[in-house]
């Protein structure tokens, strides 16, 4: 090509003919800067596809990050649970000398630990290097993550302090005014003083209401953070296109798995035991619509859907009552338990298999 472009320029310049090399010349100038161009546009295309590829690697981090901390919020559901049922047992005074004796039951650790959950933002953080760099088509679940990750934050850390605050205080109250408290943690054994205060100080059982209502709401921060982090799993994936990842079980955006798992859960539940004067009433209308479950409290409310909190367990939540914990078990009647959180636990019967 230069050859042939060299012997147009000796022939011109030849028949001296300034015109004809003066376009010429004008022509191959064109056609460099042409060339400069096409290759500057291939060498942004390709500067594109590796941006491409790199902010989806980063996109592909977030997901496996909320994959991994949606298990972890499995393990502070349990604990929930598990808190939720001593709780009613302490308040209804149903804890006995023996077993605080034996150690079968430890409220030494149950009124001054929670675990709380903390989510991982590493692949936040990297993303947010690359801001400058983000197409606009990222510009909605850039907003999201935004909210998610600085916003959500904040309510949840505030959720955090006020049970660091109720346990503080709790902790200094032991200092100042029970002489056991010294003895027994250094010795780790525990004395009849020790459990006379679990048993009949009245300033305990407060206590115990107390650090309740504060897990209440950072659960319900927990229950919050899971529905807008599964939103963004699946927000990810549609923008990943052919890259977009199985979604797992633990982040299904439906109640259940298929449609004929149903059967199982609907149907007319009536309480059976606990308190009556709570906000879902005193029976229960669990339907189904394809994978989803949907249950109506009172007669005039409308159906709401069942958000699944556990892959393994039927263990559901509303929106409305984020600290509240449905809980369909199956064996013998089935039954609903409910996690009130602030009340007693309620089970509900089946009326079909009654």
């Amino acid at each position: 090509m230069i050859k042939f472009f060299r012997k147009i320029r000796q022939q011109l310049l030849k028949e001296n003919s300034v015109g004809k090399y003066f376009l010429y010349a004008i022509g191959e100038i064109v056609l460099v800067v042409i060339g400069i161009l096409i290759a500057v546009q291939l060498n942004n295309r390709n500067q594109d596809r590796v941006q491409q590829k790199e902010i989806e690697t980063i996109l592909i981090k977030i997901q496996k990050e909320i994959v991994s901390d949606l298990h972890y919020s499995n393990g502070r559901l349990r604990n929930f649970v598990e808190r939720d049922s001593l709780k009613n047992r302490i308040l209804k005074r149903q804890i006995t000398y023996d077993e605080l004796k034996t150690g079968k039951t430890n409220l030494f650790h149950f009124s001054n630990r929670y675990f709380l959950f903390s989510m991982k933002i590493a692949g936040y953080e990297q993303l947010m290097e690359h801001l400058d760099d983000m197409p606009e088509k990222y510009d909605d679940l850039l907003r999201r993550l935004d909210r998610h990750y600085r916003s959500g934050t904040i309510q949840r850390t505030r959720a955090k302090l006020d049970i660091y605050e109720v346990v503080q205080n709790y902790n200094n109250y032991l200092a100042e005014h029970e002489s056991w408290y010294g003895q027994d943690r250094y010795h780790n054994t525990i004395s009849d003083a020790q459990i006379n205060f679990y048993l009949n100080d009245p300033y305990f059982l407060n206590h115990i209401t107390r650090l309740n209502q504060a897990i209440n709401t950072s659960m319900r921060e927990l229950v919050r953070w899971r529905i807008v982090a599964i939103r963004i799993f699946h927000e990810i994936n549609e923008l990943l296109g052919e890259n977009r990842q199985t979604v797992p079980d633990i982040a299904r955006t439906t109640s259940l798995n298929s449609a004929s798992e149903s059967s199982k859960y609907v149907g007319t539940y009536v309480l059976s035991k606990g308190p009556k004067n709570t906000d879902l009433g005193s029976r229960l209308e669990v339907t189904s619509n394809k994978n989803d479950l949907f249950i109506q409290y009172r007669d005039e409310r409308e159906p709401i859907q069942l958000r699944i909190m556990h892959e393994t367990k039927p263990w559901f939540v509303l929106n409305r009552f984020a600290s509240t914990v449905f809980r369909f078990e199956h064996s013998g009647p089935n039954t609903i338990s409910v996690v009130l959180g602030n009340h007693d636990q309620t089970s509900w019967v089946k009326m079909d298999d009654n």
